[in-house]
């Protein structure tokens, strides 16, 4: 909880800039723990609440009648679930599996899937609270201090894990960029934490018989990973070929088509998953997977080989879906079909792992591990109210090295937890 102060006998909040008026601004972090309040200590009353456990929403009114809407969106991927990925990157990958000398274009391919619902046994812990009145708003966020990026605001310092915004535009769109005030050490490798957040303000006259609904996204939420070698071309010395090159994908970041998954692979490999928050099963999770081609070059310039590596250790799995929450794994292993001698490869993989989970508010997050090679890309694609759908950046990673595909032991493992919202 952050500190307070007394002015004229009143508990209130500290100073953002503009007075606040504590009974009209809500509380944010004491709506992590289920308390739902303004600064003053007040109590909210509630007009409705639909107790959802991944993503709850309840509106109410202050003492003084001013409608508040609180979003609670709340995790079920744990500590252990987190371990889990680390084992996995680091036990053995089957170098078996790992090629296909096959020389037809790979192509894309699909799988519906009849996804589980939420298991009742899931543990869920609360993540960010977004809460909003027509001209002010307080968010939390439970990664410690943070920085809160409002492109119309500019640059607000939590103080006890909240920020409070006010002189807001009623019935306005509103994004914050969060990003976590001190970088950890995770795994001996630094990391920052990163949320992105998005809310709208209320209505002015917003009423207890006249308060606006909360809006879902109302088709689909999906997501993306891509990997790819940003050079036209790279040394083929790490696979012992020094007179040959392999090429790369000649790019720099780039946001999916609105073709994608579908679009001409411009990648080393590709994962995506789709949720259809109304469809029945077997159509409520939709994922695919691509492959692009690997060519290698002698010392000429001229075309030596094209070859596709495969793609049966890249899988999504433990699917669940729920009316406002979805979560899926992504397992991915995959290696250069060149660097491979009698069927045994030796030029590492690329490999990553990665707990996905979609809110179906606008919200997409991801909490993984990967080898730091080569640079991987991250976007979720959400419904505008419009009917399109637009594209939003989650993460960019670098590429390190192509030593780093040796895996932990030759460059350690990059730790992420980003998200995008719309």
């Amino acid at each position: 909880m952050r500190d307070r102060c007394t002015r004229g006998g009143v508990l209130t909040a500290p100073a953002y800039g503009a007075e606040p008026r504590g009974s009209d601004i809500p509380d944010a972090t004491s709506a992590l723990d289920g308390t739902f309040q303004t600064q003053d200590g007040a109590a909210v009353e509630i007009v409705s609440d639909d107790l959802d456990q991944g993503e709850r929403v309840v509106q109410g009114l202050t003492s003084n009648g001013v409608a508040v809407r609180f979003l609670v969106q709340s995790t079920s991927v744990s500590d252990a679930d987190r371990d889990a990925i680390k084992q996995d990157l680091a036990g053995p990958t089957d170098p078996q599996t790992a090629t296909d000398f096959g020389e037809t274009t790979k192509g894309v391919e699909t799988f519906n899937v009849t996804a589980e619902p939420l298991s009742p046994d899931l543990i869920w812990e609360p993540v960010s609270v977004i809460a909003s009145t027509p001209s002010a708003a307080s968010i939390a966020w439970t990664a410690g201090e943070f920085t809160a990026k409002v492109p119309e605001v500019g640059s607000e310092q939590s103080r006890g894990g909240e920020v409070i915004l006010e002189e807001l535009e009623p019935g306005s769109p509103y994004s914050a960029e969060l990003e976590s005030s001190e970088t950890e050490l995770v795994d001996e490798q630094l990391a920052t934490r990163t949320r992105t957040v998005e809310f709208q303000t209320l209505p002015e006259q917003a009423t207890r018989d006249d308060m606006s609904l909360f809006t879902y996204q109302n088709w689909t939420t999906a997501y993306i990973h891509k990997t790819f070698i940003p050079d036209a071309t790279v040394d083929a010395i790490y696979c012992g070929q020094p007179s040959n090159t392999f090429g790369g994908d000649n790019r720099s970041y780039r946001t999916p088509s609105f073709d994608a998954p579908n679009e001409d692979p411009d990648y080393r490999t590709m994962m995506f998953g789709n949720v259809n928050w109304d469809n029945p099963a077997p159509y409520d999770f939709i994922w695919t997977r691509g492959i692009g081609a690997s060519k290698i070059y002698n010392s000429g310039g001229g075309l030596v080989t094209t070859l596709y590596a495969g793609a049966d250790d890249m899988v999504v799995k433990e699917i669940s879906v729920g009316s406002s929450y979805a979560k899926a794994y992504f397992d991915h292993s995959s290696s250069n079909p060149h660097c491979s001698f009698f069927d045994v490869n030796y030029g590492g993989v690329i490999r990553y792992a990665e707990w996905v989970e979609f809110y179906r508010s606008g919200t997409v997050a991801v909490d993984g591990y990967r080898f730091k090679a080569p640079a991987h890309e991250m976007y979720a694609r959400f419904n505008t109210a419009s009917g399109s759908d637009v594209w939003r950046t989650i993460s960019h990673r670098p590429n390190e090295g192509f030593q780093c595909l040796l895996g932990n032991g030759a460059c350690g493992m990059d730790f992420y937890q980003a998200s995008a919202s719309y």
